[in-house]
């Protein structure tokens, strides 16, 4: 019974094939003796939108003719290029069956079944068409708005397609033009073939934009594993800066700082205040007044703090200051000092004249010395000055001194300056110095020497140094330096020392490329005791390598340094390895992370070592260039010591706040020694700065307005005006304007682009203003729905089939040619003039044309010779967002011809 079974389903199975065969061979009615094979092979392999031609053989083994008609099978979606034609085969003849077949652009990669027969015969032959994977990609931008302000977002969408015939993992790069800040886009994407997916990416712009500019971002896609197969496609939005309107009144700046902080010693709590002013007192730069002042923090540290106070005036011809400052002589007469006293010089031109003072405090706090210097300016070629200096704690000690410089040439300097001691003048000291900077090489020469018992900086003191760089290659750099200093030193009056310091440094720097730096260095440094019983003889040596590479995002440094230190006098030595690895991370321009890790030992002659090991970690983020926060943790650890290490933690946090910058800072360490107490500090600041007005400025005048539809009446927002350097923007009521520009003629622009529809304005742009000083000019700006004039020139012929000779031009009949192309065209009208050539086929068009009258004139020099105007002139008066068409004839002349007749003259037009 089951054998019965299995029969009938067998059965059932062959029917139901066969059936199916039926439905595309035909019914069979016999036709065994024709046998149908592959006349070449059975495989093919192809690619996808290709065409295949496939021969298969027909024999006819009967004896009687037969009449065949092919039948293929293939598979969904494919197609046959060209028909099948019947064949007639006489009795033992054969033939061939070409199959031409199309494979589809979507065919997926895999194997194929081909079938072929003839309808009326059970025999058919079938092919395997191998259809082979390939790889395509295809990116294109879609949309993105054409202008965006200044410090606002966008998005700019883009269509991806995998035109490859299998599923691809694609990955997605992004570049975008000023690094502006990308997200929402995904670094890889898995698509099936022949799928298509929609990427968005949006945009942040700087508010900080000086001026307008395109900015672009453009998206690579590629296939993973496989990146030359790749698209790209790149968008481009101009965006326009809104520039702060600017202010009639010139501002004095004040500058507000508050700080409080906590600490976890003695004193835990402590504030203290600050306001200071730098700027000028006019809107020409001429006035400057600089001050400062400090009341003493609370509470007061017991240090006896006093208020600290600072203030100084300079014009174009003289200059004062008092208070809290640093005063400076020369290197040589006194280097400089600070404290409390007052300042200051005249100005005259090549010639400059100034002076110092400041006396000592009531405690002793500083002494009591003044001076001055007189300076001749001779350009950028030489300059000469002398100098005075006293200082009345020291015996009234006074000191003369002479310094200037000399340029021989542009590339090459020399600088000198020496000093004297009024009452003895065998107390001197001098400096002389030469320095060159060619292309190629560089070098100087410095000697300096001072006397004993000089009163200046250089006191018993002999220096000489030379130091040389020289471009070995095109990126290979070398460099040298050598000092030797002897000085007369006393520590102790019972111990005197008397110290030379020798020092030699190389270093050679290889820079291939600007993201690759390899660099050696070695140097020397000697230190004796010239004294017969010398107790201080000493020699370090250190060399070292480093090496720093960077990529896109990533930037990696490592050094290794090698220090030895020998002590001739004691026999001790003892050396020192550092080696430091520095790796800075930057995955988005907002955000960078940065480690670092430093190991060092250190070994002496009898083999005691003392190593550390230091780790650090930090990173900084930044929202929008307004907030600010960084961190970092720092780690150390001795490998040897009592003293085990630290750690410490610090962290900022900086926002704008009521116009100012409010800042919060702290800090934790922990030393890992016995009975170490953590250090805590957190403070808090904020600062801010008053523009106080002090004057009216005179070089600037404003210019108010009203963008308006002329249709409504009502004022149109979102329309960016550009006036003097400056951008602003209508307000919701159409109005605008600049309260500060520089007086003179400006042009002021309108941008439309941010409106939703289109606009032109009615009046000629840009306009021209004149911005007169200390007044206000206000413009009336209509705008309407742009008009367009569309057309073509068209020439004409004499159509011979109807018209004859004999016919005056009014009686013949044309026919066109077609459009006639770089005919120049000219529109005037209340919106200006324009000119344009019609393009090919003779269209031509203007568009965004102020509603009104408008006049099209041809110039007749640019049409074939012997042709004419059918018009000189066309007039449309067009109505907003009207567009109006012109059909411009060029006719041939009609020229007379003249016959001869028995010595007459007859004309026939």
């Amino acid at each position: 019974m089951h054998r019965k079974a299995a029969l009938l389903f067998i059965a059932l199975c062959v029917a139901f094939f066969h059936a199916g065969a039926e439905s595309i061979f035909g019914d069979s009615n016999g036709g065994n003796d024709i046998i149908i094979a592959p006349a070449e092979k059975n495989l093919f392999e192809t690619d996808p939108r290709s065409v295949l031609t496939i021969v298969f053989s027909v024999r006819n083994t009967g004896e009687e003719r037969r009449s065949l008609t092919p039948a293929v099978q293939l598979p969904d979606g494919w197609r046959l290029s060209t028909p099948l034609f019947p064949l007639q085969l006489e009795g033992g003849a054969s033939d061939i069956v070409l199959v031409s077949i199309v494979i589809p652009q979507q065919a997926l990669a895999g194997s194929y079944t081909i079938l072929c027969g003839i309808e009326g015969s059970e025999r058919r032959a079938s092919v395997t068409v191998k259809v082979r994977e390939t790889f395509a990609l295809d990116l294109q931008h879609e949309s993105a708005p054409g202008t965006v302000l200044a410090g606002q977002d966008y998005e700019s969408r883009f269509s991806l397609s995998n035109l490859s015939n299998s599923p691809q993992t694609i990955k997605i790069r992004a570049n975008s033009g000023r690094d502006f800040v990308f997200r929402d886009l995904p670094a890889r994407v898995e698509l099936e073939a022949g799928e298509r997916m929609e990427l968005v990416t949006r945009i942040s712009t700087p508010q900080t934009l000086e001026h307008s500019m395109k900015h672009y971002i453009r998206l690579s896609a590629e296939l993973a594993g496989a990146e030359e197969i790749f698209s790209e496609a790149k968008s481009v939005v101009e965006i326009i800066p809104v520039t702060p309107p600017g202010d009639p009144m010139h501002r004095y700046p004040l500058h507000f700082s508050w700080n409080g902080s906590y600490t976890n010693d003695e004193r835990p709590y402590s504030t203290s205040l600050s306001l200071s002013g730098r700027g000028y007192l006019d809107d020409r730069g001429r006035h400057r007044l600089d001050f400062s002042l400090s009341p003493p923090s609370w509470p007061e540290n017991g240090n006896e703090e006093e208020t600290s106070w600072h203030a100084a005036y300079r014009n174009d011809y003289l200059s004062v200051s008092g208070g809290e400052q640093t005063f400076s002589a020369s290197p040589l007469t006194s280097g400089s000092r600070s404290g409390y006293g007052l300042a200051g010089g005249l100005y005259l031109g090549p010639f400059e004249l100034s002076g110092f003072r400041a006396p000592a405090d009531a405690d002793g706090g500083h002494d009591n010395f003044y001076g001055g210097s007189m300076l001749f300016n001779f350009g950028e070629v030489s300059s000469l000055r002398m100098h005075y200096f006293c200082d009345e704690e020291q015996a009234d000690r006074q000191l003369i001194g002479i310094s200037g410089f000399l340029r021989p040439y542009d590339s090459a300097s020399i600088e000198f300056e020496t000093a004297f001691e009024a009452e003895q003048p065998d107390r001197f000291a001098y400096t002389l110095g030469l320095t060159e900077l060619m292309e190629n090489y560089d070098y100087s020469f410095h000697i300096k020497h001072g006397s004993p018992g000089f009163g200046g900086t250089l006191e018993d003191t002999d220096y000489f140094s030379a130091g040389a760089g020289i471009d070995l290659m095109k990126d290979l750099e070398f460099r040298g330096f050598y000092s030797f200093e002897k000085q007369n030193l006393y520590y102790d009056r019972s111990e005197p020392l008397s110290l030379s310091t020798e020092d030699t440094r190389l270093s050679v720097l290889w820079k291939p490329v600007s993201t690759f730096e390899l660099g050696g260095r070695w140097s020397r440094t000697r230190r004796r005791d010239l004294f017969a019983d010398a107790n201080y003889n000493t020699e370090e040596q250190s060399s070292g390598l480093n090496l720093e590479k960077s990529w896109e995002k990533v930037r990696v440094k490592a050094s290794g340094e090698f220090r030895r230190l020998t002590d001739y006098e004691n026999g001790r030595m003892n050396s020192t390895q550092i080696y430091n690895m520095i790796g800075e991370l930057r995955p988005f321009a907002d955000f960078s992370l940065r480690n670092s890790l430093t190991f060092d030992t250190g070994i002496s002659e009898r083999g005691i070592g003392d190593s550390s090991v230091t780790y650090g970690l930090s990173c900084s983020y930044s929202h929008r260039n307004r907030t600010e926060f960084n961190a970092s943790y720092r780690m150390s650890r001795y490998l040897a010591s009592d003293y085990t290490g630290y750690d410490s933690f610090s962290f900022g946090l900086s926002h704008p706040f009521g116009g100012g910058q409010l800042s919060l800072d702290g800090d934790y360490s922990q030393r890992r020694g016995p009975r170490e107490e953590p250090e805590i500090s957190i403070s808090l600041a904020y600062r801010t700065t008053l523009r106080v007005p002090v004057s009216r400025k005179s070089g600037v005048g404003s210019i108010s307005g009203f963008v308006y539809d002329r249709e409504t009446g009502k004022g149109i927002p979102e329309i960016i005006v550009s006036a003097g350097g400056r951008t602003t923007v209508t307000d919701e009521s159409g109005l605008f304007r600049f309260p500060a520009l520089k007086v003179g003629t400006i042009y002021v622009q309108f941008n439309t682009g941010r409106v939703d529809r289109p606009l032109t304005s009615v009046l000629e742009t840009p306009m021209e203003v004149e911005v007169v000083a200390r007044e206000s000019v206000h413009l009336e700006v209509p705008m309407s729905q742009p008009a367009a004039i569309t057309g073509q020139v068209t020439k004409y012929a004499v159509d011979r089939k109807t018209g004859s000779f004999m016919m005056n031009e009014s009686q013949q009949k044309m026919k066109k040619v077609g459009g006639l192309s770089r005919v120049l065209l000219e529109i005037s009208g209340d919106g200006g003039a324009r000119r344009a050539y019609s393009g090919p086929n003779g269209i031509f068009a203007f568009r965004g044309l102020v509603p009104g009258e408008w006049n099209l004139s041809i110039i007749e020099e640019t049409i074939p010779p012997s042709h004419r105007l059918e018009k000189q002139d066309y007039r449309l008066k067009l109505a907003p967002g009207e567009s109006g068409s012109i059909d411009v004839k060029i006719l041939p002349v009609i020229r007379r011809i003249k016959f001869m007749e028995e010595g007459e003259v007859i004309e026939i037009e």
